[in-house]
């Protein structure tokens, strides 16, 4: 019988911290495993009694980082062979996953199966990997096995492993998703694409970038480095868009957060844990509203309660900005955007001015012909829209001009007066018109 000292260490099923203490131990036959079971007992050169595992749990992300992990630990450890999982014996071969760890680079790493490994000092490890379900969500078991007599090595093996694993992530000042996955980077974004006015900008640059470009300095200092950022404003100003360019900066970690993500208690830790761990990292929450309603409209008053608790705290969130943003400042919890300990910026971001929508449309009307004099019109009828609806109107202006272009032979593309306003008619009738709902007989 092998004897399974399964720790639930550093991040474990619910991605807590734990201590070395923490073992619980059960029994594995291997006699149910056949000839793998055997070629286990060989290999090793032991009987059953007198082998032991050691083992933790790990969100499936993590997967790459054991490897690489133990590469960087073990680069002496001598692989022998490969194998399948103990838990699928009928399987001989090892199961790969792709993972992508970079923007455009993907990786294949076992992800249920086993290798056999030979020491410099003549003992012999077994690593497995495999794959776990558990309340609907799946998770990366990882364990070694080698003989009773070096229980203690195997624990310390296990150890610096989890340490390495700390301070190292291949996640770490990516651009990613609460499950890991890597946020798409087809079309990087600058502080260009957001029209914003002067005072704001600089106010962000400097609670986001600059903030983070003086760690060192805060540290040397022994002073918690946080920051708590709420965006609001109607829909459309640009404040997803500060994310993007915050995401394509490179700056820190980022993790993108929608309300989706955030549905549970248990999600909204995991969300936590994961910022800190991978820190320093901007926590971009999507639709703050959507999430953190006033407790009088609030039905899960759970989840309210937890993230109130997560946001607290100098020491526990050093090294953490918290972005978010709504398009309905009343709807949020009062407790959440009038505390500076938990939002120390509450900023709105507002329609864009005359100059402003003249750059949206300057940007976005680059290789076209177009009149100065047009440009600074436009400028000026496209009052009361916001930037997204004035690049719109920009990208309907053009639209035209190419169909009417191509309608003729050698015609250069030329945005005229009527390509503009017919745009900008259509932008605004779209902010007034009410749909239909449902299916009518009367509907055109």
């Amino acid at each position: 019988m092998i004897v399974n000292a399964n720790r639930t260490d550093y991040l474990s099923r619910s991605f807590r911290e734990a201590t070395l203490q923490e073992i619980q131990r059960c029994q594995l036959d291997l006699r149910r495993n056949g000839p793998f079971g055997t070629e286990i007992l060989e290999f090793i050169g032991a009987g059953e009694s007198e082998l032991v595992k050691v083992g933790s749990q790990h969100p499936l992300y993590d997967l790459p980082h054991l490897h690489h992990a133990m590469a960087a630990c073990f680069p002496d450890w001598i692989l022998s062979r490969e194998a399948g999982s103990m838990s699928h014996e009928e399987v001989w071969l090892p199961i790969h996953r792709r993972v992508e760890i970079k923007p455009g680079t993907h990786k294949d790493y076992v992800c249920r199966g086993s290798r056999f490994y030979q020491l410099p000092d003549g003992t012999r490890r077994i690593v497995f990997f495999s794959e776990d379900s558990h309340c609907r969500e799946e998770y990366q078991g990882f364990s070694i096995v080698a003989k009773r007599t070096v229980k203690q090595s195997l624990e310390a093996e296990l150890e610096q492993l989890h340490r390495w694993m700390k301070s190292h992530h291949y996640l770490s000042g990516q651009a990613i998703r609460p499950n890991g996955t890597l946020l798409p980077q087809s079309a990087l974004a600058t502080w260009n694409d957001v029209a914003l006015p002067v005072e704001i900008r600089e106010i962000l640059e400097r609670n986001t970038v600059g903030l983070l470009g003086l760690r060192n300095v805060f540290q040397q200092l022994s002073v918690p480095q946080k920051r708590g950022i709420l965006l609001y404003g109607p829909p459309g100003t640009g404040k997803t868009m500060i994310g993007k360019v915050l995401a394509s900066l490179n700056v820190a970690t980022f993790l993108y957060v929608s309300a989706a993500d955030a549905e549970s208690l248990p999600c909204l830790r995991d969300i936590f844990d994961l910022a800190r761990r991978l820190r320093p990292t901007i926590l971009f929450l999507e639709d703050l509203d959507l999430f953190a309603k006033h407790r009088s409209n609030w039905v899960n008053p759970a989840v309210l309660g937890e993230l109130l608790a997560q946001l607290d705290g100098l020491e526990q969130n050093d090294g953490l900005i918290v972005l978010a943003t709504t398009n309905d400042l009343d709807a949020i919890e009062p407790a959440l955007k009038d505390r500076p300990s938990r939002f120390d910026l509450v900023l709105e971001i507002p329609l864009p001015k005359t100059n402003e929508r003249r750059a949206i449309l300057t940007r976005h009307l680059e290789g076209v012909g177009l009149d100065e004099g047009l440009l600074d019109e436009a400028a000026t009828v496209t009052e009361g829209l916001s930037g997204a609806q004035v690049r719109e109107a920009a990208f309907l202006a053009v639209q035209d001009a190419v169909i009417r272009c191509t309608s003729g032979a050698g015609c250069d593309v030329m945005v005229e007066r009527n390509d503009l306003h017919q745009a900008v008619d259509r932008m605004l009738g779209r902010r007034e018109q009410r749909p239909i709902l449902g299916f009518r007989s009367d509907a055109r």
